[in-house]
């Protein structure tokens, strides 16, 4: 997806919304080109496609406000920060974390993550990757084994948790 993004964005006259749509184009060739080892395409294929149009969003928002923290704390994060937030973010799930949740519930963990000034980068993405991924294995998946999901869903995570705080660093919004 990055490479994608570094792509379109050499095309001036393309606007905001034609360079997402660019993107997911690209995305959705390479998915249909690649084949999945061991699962058939016609399983893995959509879903791929549907986590690229949520991940999308966090890559390329509307707005820079739909990644960046809704308040600035001083202080490094605390375990009981991180308890608290994943109990408020299981609370706002009260019927389970599906598959289209993903993107959802790690926009939000890197907001949260990015509100502690006082914490690095480095830490923050350390961080929101754990949290991401210990609710990722609370996802089901129909048709596909766990240990083969969790692993591709993580990894999924961690690049648009990377990228993500990656920008925000750029443009200073800690």
């Amino acid at each position: 997806m990055k490479l994608s993004l570094e792509y379109v964005d050499n095309f001036f006259t393309m606007d905001g919304l034609d360079k997402k749509e660019a993107v997911l184009e690209i995305i959705d060739f390479v998915i249909d080109e690649t084949d999945t080892p061991y699962l058939p395409d016609c399983i893995t294929d959509p879903i791929f496609k549907a986590l690229a149009s949520s991940f999308i969003n966090i890559i390329m928002p509307d707005s820079i406000d739909t990644i960046s923290p809704n308040k600035k704390v001083e202080g490094e994060i605390t375990l009981n920060d991180i308890e608290e937030f994943i109990s408020d973010i299981k609370e706002g799930f009260k019927d389970g974390f599906q598959l289209h949740d993903i993107a959802n519930i790690t926009i939000e963990t890197i907001k949260f993550t990015s509100e502690f000034i006082d914490t690095t980068a480095d830490e923050k993405k350390e961080m929101a990757k754990d949290i991401v991924n210990e609710l990722i294995e609370s996802i089901e998946i129909p048709f596909i084994p766990e240990n083969f999901s969790d692993s591709i869903l993580k990894a999924l995570a961690d690049g648009f948790i990377d990228a993500s705080i990656d920008a925000l660093e750029e443009i200073s919004i800690f």
